[in-house]
């Protein structure tokens, strides 16, 4: 009797572990890909149902945290982006994705229906300060030697 009881608390426990949070029956199969635009670079990631999310910028890194874990190989990640991002990495529990970025960037982002992306935009950069040409000939207030 002992050892039929053991056998399911056994069993039992194997099925919670299998079922705990984070492992990757419980992720979902997200298609992530990256496209490169005029003046900034686009991550879509592609659920299979809508889910929440909230994506910032910290210390030269994209932090994008999902309400649902993530399964994805990323295999079309850093590619056409590579002036833009490096190799993502997951943690969390298979809900936030850490993208270490190569500059600085401003950033954008929706979501509708399955569909969330993100946008690094390329900051404007400063225009160098002008420089008034002074004619060798002149004095410093202009006037001609």
């Amino acid at each position: 009797m002992w050892f039929r009881l053991n056998r399911i608390i056994f069993i039992a426990l194997l099925i919670l572990g299998w079922l705990a949070p984070g492992h990757s029956a419980l992720s979902d199969e997200v298609i992530v890909r990256g496209t490169k635009g005029d003046g900034f670079a686009r991550l879509t990631f592609r659920w299979p149902i809508p889910v929440s999310f909230l994506a910032r910028i910290k210390d030269r890194n994209l932090i994008v945290q999902f309400g649902r874990p993530v399964e994805s190989k990323f295999a079309d990640l850093p590619g056409k982006l590579g002036s833009y991002i490096g190799m993502p990495r997951l943690g969390g529990e298979g809900q936030t994705i850490t993208i270490p970025l190569k500059n600085d960037y401003d950033l954008n982002y929706n979501s509708r229906g399955k569909l969330i992306t993100v946008d690094l935009i390329e900051l404007a950069p400063q225009a160098p300060a002008k420089r008034i040409k002074q004619d060798p000939k002149s004095t410093p207030n202009g006037t001609l030697v």
